[in-house]
Formats: C-alpha cells, structure tokens, sequence
C-alpha cells in the first residue's frame, strides 16, 4: 500500500511540475498578445545566446547531479525543478519582449524533458 501511495506522489509532483510549465508558456504568450513584441533584436541578440547556454548547463547539472542521488524521487525532483528553470528563461525572454520564436522553444524542450524523465513506476 505504501508503495503505491508513493508512485502515485511521484505523478503528482510531475502532473505539478508539468503544469508550471505550461502557464509559464500561456503567461509568455498572453503578455506578448498585450505588448507587441520588439521587431529586431540588435543589440539585444546576445542575451538570447547567453540564455541558450544557461539553459545547456542547467540541463547538464541535472542530469550529471541526478545521478549524485541513489533515491529516483529525488533525482526526478532535481531534474523537475530545473526543467522548470529551463521553461522560466524562456518566460524572461518573453517579457522582455524577445519575439516567439526566439523564446517558445524553452519552454518546449523543459515539457519534452520533463516527458522523457517522468515517473516509470514505483519505487
């Protein structure tokens, strides 16, 4: 019984989780419906290449640290946590008005991440 009361957690959290990035993705679209977003980019071109790296060295921290916890909760969580940091770059590109192109794909890869490492069962 335990064990399934835990499973069942996990889904929670990952169902959790999961949503975040969702209304991160609604709230980017929502502002920019409300501000139009910039047309050229210029100088601001090198923010969106720093937020790129950030988000491969988020993603290669919670992959490579995951392994760092024998407990598959607390590697999912770890993995969650910054799949979601990956999906809020993009949220930040948005509000500074980046155009959608630019900034949907992180919160698109964070939900095709978040999908690869979801819960497989119980522990």
């Amino acid at each position: 019984m335990a064990t399934e009361e835990k499973g069942m957690g996990e889904w929670i959290l990952f169902g959790v989780f999961q949503a975040s990035i969702l209304v991160y993705g609604f709230m980017g679209i929502r502002h920019q419906l409300e501000r139009m977003p910039m047309d050229a980019m210029g100088d601001q071109s090198i923010l969106l290449w720093i937020f790129i790296g950030v988000a491969g060295a988020l993603f290669l921290a919670g992959y490579l640290g995951g392994g760092l916890f024998p407990s598959a909760l607390a590697r999912g969580i770890l993995r969650w946590v910054v799949y979601n940091c990956i999906a809020v770059l993009g949220l930040v590109l948005a509000f500074l008005g980046f155009p959608t192109i630019t900034w949907v794909g992180f919160p698109i890869v964070a939900t095709a991440l978040m999908i690869i490492h979801r819960p497989v069962g119980t522990n």
